[in-house]
């Protein structure tokens, strides 16, 4: 009984890493892009106080092809909550 729950806490945590690891490949591609390559983007805050993953500060001349979440003075408020679907 005690290798079981051993092998579904290591395979959770395995889960659980890899969600982090994808979490942090997205976070890293949104402000490339957004920063960088679309120069669309003020802020990227990580984990901000609202639960998500992240929030984007856009200017608000250059809202581009993304669905904004919320109006904010003076831009648009992107907020991205990243999820990894495992289909084995």
């Amino acid at each position: 009984m005690s290798e079981c729950t051993n092998t579904s806490s290591a395979l959770g945590a395995k889960a659980a890493l890899d969600g982090f690891d994808y979490q942090v490949d997205v976070s890293v591609f949104v402000a490339l892009k957004l920063l960088l390559i679309s120069k669309s983007a003020t802020q990227i805050t990580l984990e901000p106080v609202n639960d998500e993953d992240l929030e984007v500060d856009l200017d608000s001349s250059e809202p581009g092809f993304v669905q904004v979440d919320a109006n904010t003075v003076g831009g648009y408020k992107l907020m991205i909550q990243v999820k990894l679907r495992n289909t084995g």
